[in-house]
């Protein structure tokens, strides 16, 4: 084995290390969010996750808290009308004093 394949094996064993610990990372926080959503700040999440382009953890975050107007209005937003109508059949949704107009 040559220099340059020695070098081309470690740079893909680093990024492979480095790949995992961001997953696991990532996972960590995500596990964190789930356990003391209670405690947090919905808004504050929310501006955190945005500003740190974090938006699959926003969605999943806004899931968590039972926000599933602004679910539907990121996915309408991204001009995925599918994704927007996917969810909307997901949730059930009252109006006024409990009127069901669709259910889960």
């Amino acid at each position: 084995m040559n220099i340059h394949s020695h070098l081309v094996y470690y740079q893909k064993v680093f990024w492979s290390q480095k790949l995992n610990q961001k997953k696991n990372r990532l996972e960590s926080f995500r596990q964190l969010i789930r356990e003391k959503e209670e405690f947090l700040d919905k808004d504050t999440i929310y501006q955190l996750l945005q500003n740190y382009g974090r938006i699959e953890e926003f969605i999943e975050f806004a899931e968590l808290k039972q926000d599933y107007e602004t679910v539907i209005l990121h996915y309408i937003n991204e001009k995925d009308i599918n994704k927007a109508l996917q969810k909307l059949q997901n949730y059930t949704i009252y109006l006024g004093d409990d009127e069901e107009v669709m259910k889960k």
